[in-house]
């Protein structure tokens, strides 16, 4: 499968026409890195000799799936602007880390799980069981990518499940919003309970800004732009239509706000 992968990035990075491009996991159903099946298969391992040696293969193997991609964010000059990617929990912060090398890709879109997942070994209750850590790859974007001069990125678009989800991305955007070289963000999420959780951090960064703007010597945010995409179904268009109205009526002097539904 890796030398059939590297022809595809490579494939991809050489096409003179290709503009938009977006790569999709498989099933769920059918995914090789579903934390969850292992479970039948604990009986299998003889030793946690064993279950180590299992968590270190898997390691090696996202490890090689994910330089993979490298040439795909490192190449210098490409026809691509527009990437959408599912990352599977497969791509590490070292693959992500060449986008300061690109400079054709103006717009990032991640969907899917966007963290990436370590697996080793831990101990509980006297047994050794397969251990999963989450590392946030938005939390490096926005630090490490975001808010270096070197990013040609110019638009993020972030699919949202949990409420605690959306606290932490604004968060990161207030955190660094002074550095931030994005012009455009772009929520989207299905799930019509976020809209009321969303209206609340993003109230909470407009105040914040105005606070420190007062301590800022330099008031000049290239953010300019904040959409939000959701899916409404029937039943919650009022109260839909409340928030909407919240947040539009809310004094922002920092950026335009476009609310639209997915269909």
């Amino acid at each position: 499968m890796k030398s059939e992968l590297n022809e595809m990035i490579n494939s991809l990075i050489t096409i003179k026409s290709l503009k938009n491009l977006k790569i999709s996991s498989v099933n769920f159903k059918h995914y090789p890195f579903d934390f969850g099946t292992y479970a039948r298969y604990y009986d299998y391992f003889k030793d946690d000799d064993d279950l180590l040696i299992f968590a270190n293969k898997l390691k090696e193997i996202i490890e090689s799936y994910s330089n993979c991609f490298k040439p795909l964010f490192s190449e210098l000059n490409t026809s691509i602007e527009r990437i959408k990617f599912d990352c599977m929990g497969l791509l590490n912060i070292n693959t992500f880390s060449n986008l300061l090398n690109n400079k054709s890709i103006k717009y990032l879109y991640l969907y899917g799980e966007s963290d990436f997942i370590v697996y080793s070994t831990k101990k509980i209750k006297g047994s050794v069981e397969l251990h999963k850590e989450h590392i946030s790859i938005n939390q490096y974007l926005f630090v490490n990518i975001f808010s270096s001069p070197l990013t040609s990125i110019r638009q993020y678009k972030i699919n949202f499940k949990y409420s605690n989800e959306l606290k932490f991305i604004f968060n990161l955007i207030f955190n660094n919003i002074f550095k931030l070289q994005l012009y455009s963000l772009i929520f989207e999420f299905d799930a019509f309970s976020l809209l009321g959780e969303f209206e609340k951090e993003f109230k909470n960064l407009i105040n914040n800004i105005s606070t420190q703007q007062q301590q800022q010597k330099l008031n000049n945010m290239n953010l300019k732009e904040n959409k939000i995409k959701i899916k409404i179904k029937k039943r919650d268009r009022n109260n839909y239509d409340e928030h909407i109205q919240e947040i539009n009526n809310f004094n922002n002097p920092y950026f335009t706000t476009v609310i639209k539904r997915k269909k």
